[in-house]
């Protein structure tokens, strides 16, 4: 694999956290116009978001450009209201929201400082659909300005997530894609078009134990491992929305084995679980038993079928996975799984943007069906046998 030497970033929402942004100039912009004399704010916002999100599936669906969506959204609502807008008006709306944006956008200083220390190892360029002014104030406003190379949209006339717009960068600063890494907030604006491409992600493999640490040190953004929500967790990290309801964690062990049907009846055998997860303490808490801890789940699977342990207690979603990929050939499943809150992602406390970016993409993944075709390609119906 070669080694990432270029980053390209998307900008709203990405490098500033543009929603509550632009929901609070929203709303202040809708108190400038005295439209709050017609409707509370809260029920124009519920209407107006409800009709944006059936355009958007429309532009997704090629039958309405993306530069049409503002006014139209705007112009939909307010009919519902009683009020008609020209185009005229619209531009009069968004120009005066742009102020109130402008306003209340600010530095990071923590975000600001990772990106100095990043363009000194990396080619730093922005893809961002928007207008060129907006896009370059609102990157002078954080403090950014000069340290990017600039694709914007209003400038180059090719929106992601076309493939153009991406193809135009590569070629432009003359970029391999396996060299170049995509940082966005949309899977369907940002991620999918860039991985179709080649661009990269990456991924690091480290202990269960050393994740919540790895995060909080900047070594990685997202923790994805199978977590729960925890209390303890909760301390130190923030999680995403729930993306696997069938968690809790199960019992598995050799194919033949005879004498254990459940959990309970792991008491007084030799029980392999993963360092630093809630399967340790579960085990603890059978009688008699033996707790061997083990850096990783695919180490329990090899000492399983060695011998070495007599059972082991595991994440669900895991133990299907592994049994879906060929180790019910030696392994099985026995008992039901513990009930559980349900599998979620976690990112730094106080990392909103990442939070926000993550829920937005497991909400296009399953709308999609692309959650399905991952569900169905990794498990299967497994966990139905």
């Amino acid at each position: 694999m070669k080694k990432i030497k270029n980053l390209i970033f998307d900008l709203d929402n990405t490098l500033y956290d543009f929603s509550d942004i632009w929901k609070k100039s929203n709303k202040l912009v809708f108190e400038y116009l005295e439209y709050n004399k017609l409707i509370n704010y809260d029920e124009f916002f519920k209407l107006y978001k409800s009709i944006n999100n059936k355009l958007v599936k429309e532009v997704v669906q090629g039958k309405l450009r993306l530069i049409e969506l503002r006014n139209k959204r705007l112009k939909l609502t307010l009919t519902k209201l009683g009020v008609e807008l020209s185009n005229e008006d619209c531009k009069f709306y968004y120009d005066k929201q742009f102020e109130f944006i402008l306003a209340l956008i600010e530095p990071d200083e923590e975000v600001n400082m990772w990106i100095d220390k990043l363009k000194e190892k990396y080619n730093m360029i922005i893809l961002t659909n928007g207008k060129s002014q907006e896009q370059r104030l609102k990157l002078k406003k954080l403090g950014l300005e000069g340290v990017f190379k600039l694709y914007i949209s209003g400038e180059t006339h090719i929106s992601k997530p076309k493939e153009g717009a991406f193809i135009n960068v590569l070629e432009s600063e003359e970029l391999l894609p396996e060299e170049t890494m995509m940082i966005g907030d949309s899977l369907y604006h940002d991620i999918k078009p860039a991985k179709k491409l080649g661009l990269k992600m990456e991924f690091k493999s480290m202990g269960f134990d050393a994740l919540i640490p790895a995060v909080q040190s900047g070594d990685i953004d997202m923790i994805a491992a199978g977590i729960n929500a925890t209390p303890e967790r909760e301390k130190a990290l923030d999680f995403s929305d729930v993306y696997f309801d069938q968690g809790g964690f199960i019992t598995v062990v050799r194919k033949d084995n005879t004498t254990i049907h459940n959990m309970d009846e792991l008491a007084g055998h030799t029980v392999g679980a993963q360092i630093g997860t809630i399967p340790v303490e579960m085990a603890q808490k059978i009688p008699n038993t033996t707790v061997k801890q083990i850096d990783s789940n695919a180490n329990i699977f090899m000492e399983l079928k060695a011998g070495t342990i007599d059972g082991a207690i595991i994440d669900n979603a895991v133990a299907m996975y592994y049994l879906k990929q060929g180790a019910d050939q030696d392994l099985k499943l026995v008992g039901e799984p513990t009930k559980a809150e349900g599998t979620v992602l976690g990112v730094k406390k106080g990392n909103k943007a990442l939070q926000e970016a993550v829920n937005k993409a497991l909400k296009e993944l399953k709308e999609d069906g692309t959650y399905q075709k991952i569900y169905d390609k990794w498990f299967g119906d497994y966990n139905k046998k």
